[in-house]
Parts: structure tokens; sequence; C-alpha cells
């Protein structure tokens, strides 16, 4: 009856972890988790992102940690080799670098240390395999999450991520609708394989002009469509995608040449339906196509006294 007990807990533990999809809640539920199981062992989770050739790491759950040099270099091997490294002249197999993959690219890893208890091998393994449970959801959330064609969020994603800033009352955000210009010309003209070609390198260029960190801030919102979420002022967030903009236009897309994009920006107020947001953005839109496309507008404010859009009036989908 122990044994069930045992194997009933552990379960409970592991449905828990898999009740999250936000990132943060994700993350730290799994050290919980791993805490519970196997004991109060130190835990730190870390986010690894590829740039320039290397590698910058910081702690998932706090992100300003600094660390020493040792637990760096555990983390770069644990990447490098995609399999558990232990702390270089470490004999007292105290601590050990537990890397996570996304398809076959290490993501995250983990890095356990006992302190002053040895860590047993059987401990290690234990939680090797809770992080590939983890490491199966979050792929099967990514796939969930994201576009198949470009790699960015997606439109559910947005949905998402658009309601949680309305909640947290983030005044600070914009929302830019980017939308190619004349790409029904791009398919009719070349096909629909460049039009592909075309759209994965416009995210690729999203992904490098606004960051890795940023990542969760730009969607493929559907066919030639882009969202941004912008954080700053009116001034920064159109000079940020002006700038994009440029960048663009300067483009050679291979088999197509130049490719161009119009772009509506409004802010997001909390005070104010999201979906108000999401139109006066796709009205500043329409009128940067009406303008002579090849341009980004800003929309007016978003008033809460501003009665041109009732809640209702609009649906998000």
């Amino acid at each position: 009856m122990d044994y069930l007990s045992g194997i009933s807990e552990t379960l409970s533990r592991l449905v828990e972890m898999t009740e999250h999809d936000e990132p943060y809640r994700l993350k730290k539920t799994l050290i919980e988790t791993i805490q519970q199981i196997i004991g109060e062992l130190k835990i730190d989770m870390f986010e690894v992102i590829y740039s320039n050739g290397g590698y910058i790491q910081r702690n998932c759950l706090e992100p300003d940690q600094s660390f020493a040099p040792e637990r760096r270099a555990a983390i770069i091997d644990a990447c490098k080799h995609h399999g558990i490294q232990q702390f270089a002249g470490d004999l007292s197999h105290g601590r050990y670098a537990i890397p996570i993959r996304l398809d076959t690219v290490t993501t995250e890893v983990l890095v356990v240390e006992g302190g002053e208890l040895m860590v047993a091998e059987r401990e290690v393994e234990a939680i090797a395999n809770i992080s590939r449970l983890y490491q199966n959801y979050i792929t099967m959330l990514h796939r969930y999450e994201h576009d198949a064609l470009t790699g960015l969020m997606n439109r559910h994603s947005f949905e998402r991520q658009v309601n949680v800033l309305h909640q947290v009352q983030a005044y600070s955000y914009y929302l830019a609708m980017v939308d190619i210009d004349h790409f029904k010309r791009v398919n009719d003209t070349y096909g629909h394989l460049f039009g592909d070609d075309v759209l994965i390198l416009i995210a690729k260029k999203l992904k490098e002009f606004f960051g890795a960190a940023h990542y969760r801030h730009l969607f493929r919102f559907g066919g030639e469509e882009f969202v941004v979420l912008l954080e700053g002022d009116d001034a920064s967030s159109y000079d940020s995608l002006d700038q994009f903009r440029m960048l663009i236009e300067e483009t050679d897309f291979p088999g197509v040449g130049q490719v161009t994009f119009s772009a509506g920006i409004a802010p997001i107020n909390p005070e104010v339906p999201i979906v108000v947001s999401i139109d006066r953005a796709d009205q500043a839109l329409y009128e940067a196509k009406r303008a002579g496309r090849n341009r980004v507008l800003m929309s007016a404010p978003v008033l809460v006294e501003d009665e041109a859009i009732q809640e209702g009036d609009l649906t998000l989908f």
C-alpha cells in the first residue's frame, strides 16, 4: 500500500507539472516537482540562447542572477554534448548539468547541486527522466503554439499573449500589424514555393532584428500578415518598426528581388477591450496601403472615452 501511495504521489506531482503552459510557471513547477520527489536539492534552470556563434545563459526564474565560471562551463558542455555533464573537478559527484532539448537544440539546462550531500546516481537518473517528460511536453506545446512554416508564434499564441498583457495592465506595449505588399503578385508570378520562402525569410529577419529574447512577441497572424508586440512609447515603437521596414526594403529575396511591407501600430490600453487596439492597428495598416505602401503609420491613441468601437462590436477571431 505504501508503494502504491508513493507511485500515486509521484504521478500527482507530474500531472500538476503538465497543467501549466505559461513558461515561467511551467519551469517553476518542474523544479518544485523534482525537489518534492527527489528531496531538497539545490536546482537552478538556465535558458540557453545561441547568438553570434556563442551561448548566452540566464537563470529562467532569476534572470539577473550571476553565477560562477565552472557553472557556466558545465552548462556549455551540456549544450555541446547533449548529455548530462558533471562539473569539472567535482570529485564529490555532487553537481550535474542536465540538458533539455527542443527538437535537436539544447534550449535549457538544469543544474543540480547536492551541497554537502552526495547526489546518488539513481537520483540523477530520476531527475533526467523527469526532465525528459518536461522536454516531451514543451515540444508538444511548441508545435501547438508555433507556425509550422515560419517558426514564429501562431495566432492562438497571439490571442493568449495580448490577453495576458491586457490583464496585467501593461501600459507600455504597442501592437503592430504587418502585411507584405503585393504578396499575391509574388505567388502568381513566381509560384507558392517562392512565396513561402519570402515568408520564411521575413520571419528570420524579424527574429534577428528584434532578438531571441523577444521571440514570444513575434507572430504569424495568417497568410502574409504578421503581428509584433512592441514595448516602449509612440516614438520608439514607430522608429523600431520603421527601421525593420527599411531593412526588409534593402533585402534581396532570392528569386524574387525586392519585397516591402506596410504596417499599422496602435497602443494597447488595458482599460479598453483589446479588440479596439487590434482594429486601430488594422485601420492604420489600411491607411498605409492607401498612402502608397512600404510605410509604417501610427494610429490615434486608444482612449477609455472613445466610443467609436463598443465592446462586443468586434470579435478577435
